[in-house]
């Protein structure tokens, strides 16, 4: 199964095999390109549409829908470099692959939804859905499917005693894109004709307190388990016989929402999307969770991670949602370093507890593994689309310690305190609605001069030179002058503007 994705990645189209060693890296550091045989792929993904990258065995598909809706493969047989397949153009607009499939007589397949009404004020998606097959992962036709009743959103796809079984979410509501989600499970022996069958504990949709989804798999042992939210709560479901019956799990698994789910050994991992901790651990087929606790949260706004297996371990990313570098104590020592977070880290673990940071460039869309323990990243940067090999039993480089950001210690005011005259405060002002207003010791400020004005929310992204402007703020200091006065200043104390207390705040759109 392949995580929600987590990055947008800009594709170039490029060709190019760089051959480059497999062997363990040295005790006194090689370079990543003495560890990791990369391949750059011709393939261009559209804005809105995730590549999908499985494997079976020691093969492995890469699945990547263009702009222009033409389906584009890349295969990898017993570890041979990636082929490009011949494009189908899919007929269908805003297709979005869910999940791909090796099936029993040795197929590729794949099932998505898509598809556009209207035009206009009136155009709408319409989510329905669409499979495709190939018997070489290089030539692909579509396949009429049956038996979904709603628009539906693809999440995950298994094989499991020779049966397919479909995680997903129907869209309920009148106009699809409004959503009205519910969770569901499907099941089909031939890839043509679905059964839906209903996950326990999901609420009949009546407004969004009651919205669940189901999106993410994972095969441990002989269960299967679907992971997916209802209402406020992560869910998780099991079942032991091929999707025919299902049962609630997942004690201790107290979080908001799943982001992935993936298995080494006996142990699973989920990733989750709100809370301390980034991912969760079940060594008992998903009975019961606890935290990992290596993996804490180091993000105010949130814990989105996905979790991946492949060649011998867990692999994850840290510092997704990482907002440290967009603090005032950040951008005001330094606006060169204002929301210039370095990005997310890539992670390993061979057993979920400890975690080594991994050297590899480009953003990670996903890691996959191979039945011979090869672990396959696929990466996408400013060259285009990538996939890089690590050889079984080879150590991945390490990461050099991550950069903290420079800070310096605040001047503020606390909770309904009132400024003091002269004190000069470090002072935020967020631009969207302009500086007409400010707000400001807890108190609403007009602006009394005619100087130059900036409001993002109109368009504008751009200050008049030497002002301490950075990602739609100023970082200005303001100052009390004197009965219901105040200046903002630059750090050198230039004047940008000046304003006096009023007694009604305004807002704007």
């Amino acid at each position: 199964m392949r995580p929600i994705p987590l990055l947008a990645v800009a594709l170039l189209t490029a060709s190019l095999l760089t051959a480059c060693g497999t062997e363990p890296s040295d005790p006194d550091g090689s370079s990543p390109g003495d560890v990791w045989q990369t391949q750059r792929l011709d393939a261009t993904p559209g804005p809105d549409a995730s590549p999908v990258f499985v494997t079976d065995g020691d093969d492995a598909l890469l699945l990547t829908v263009s702009e222009d809706g033409e389906l584009v493969s890349h295969v990898s047989v017993e570890g041979a470099d990636f082929e490009r397949g011949t494009p189908l153009d899919a007929g269908v607009t805003y297709l979005e692959l869910g999940d791909a499939v090796r099936l029993p007589d040795g197929d590729w397949y794949v099932l998505g939804s898509g598809g556009l009404a209207g035009s206009g004020n009136d155009e709408r998606m319409l989510f329905e859905p669409h499979a495709f097959r190939s018997a070489d992962g290089l030539s692909w036709e579509e396949v009429d499917v049956d038996g979904f009743t709603d628009a539906v959103d693809i999440g995950a796809l298994e094989v499991v005693d020779g049966t397919i079984v479909v995680a997903g979410t129907y869209r309920t509501a009148k106009d699809p894109g409004m959503g009205g989600f519910e969770a569901h499970a499907w099941t089909s022996a031939d890839g043509e004709r679905f059964t839906r069958v209903d996950l326990p504990g999901v609420p009949a949709y009546t407004g969004y307190r009651t919205e669940s989804y189901a999106g993410h798999a994972a095969v441990v042992g002989d269960r299967l388990l679907v992971g997916g939210r209802t209402g406020r709560d992560a869910a998780l479901w099991a079942t032991d016989d091929a999707g025919a019956t299902w049962q609630q799990v997942g004690a201790g698994l107290d979080v908001y929402d799943l982001s992935s789910l993936t298995v080494v050994g006996d142990t699973v991992l989920a990733g989750v999307a709100e809370g301390r901790h980034t991912a969760y651990a079940s060594t008992d087929a998903g009975d019961s969770w606890s935290a990992v606790e290596a993996l804490r949260n180091g993000s105010e706004d949130g814990a989105w991670a996905p979790v991946w297996a492949g060649g011998a371990g867990f692999w994850t990313l840290t510092g997704v949602d990482e907002m440290r570098w967009s603090r005032p104590e950040v951008c005001y020592a330094d606006l060169d370093q204002c929301g210039k977070n370095p990005g997310p880290r890539l992670v390993t673990s061979a057993d979920g507890d400890s975690w080594t940071a991994v050297d590899l460039d480009g953003s990670v869309d996903e890691v996959v593994g191979t039945a011979d323990g090869r672990t396959l990243v696929l990466t996408g940067d400013g060259d285009g689309m990538a996939v890089h090999e690590l050889a079984a039993g080879t150590t991945p480089p390490e990461a050099a310690d991550p950069v903290e950001p420079e800070t310096v210690e605040l001047v503020t005011l606390g909770e309904d305190e009132e400024p003091v005259v002269g004190t000069r405060y470090h002072a935020p002002m967020y631009l969207h609605c302009g500086m007409t207003h400010f707000w400001f010791g807890g108190k609403p400020w007009g602006r009394t001069d005619r100087g130059p004005d900036i409001e993002t929310g109109a368009g504008d992204d751009s200050a008049p030179t030497g002002w301490p402007y950075a990602q739609g703020m100023l970082y200005g200091y303001a100052t009390v002058t004197g009965a219901d006065h105040l200046e903002y200043t630059t750090a050198d104390g230039e004047v940008i503007a000046t304003y006096e207390r009023i007694r009604k705040a305004y807002g704007c759109a």
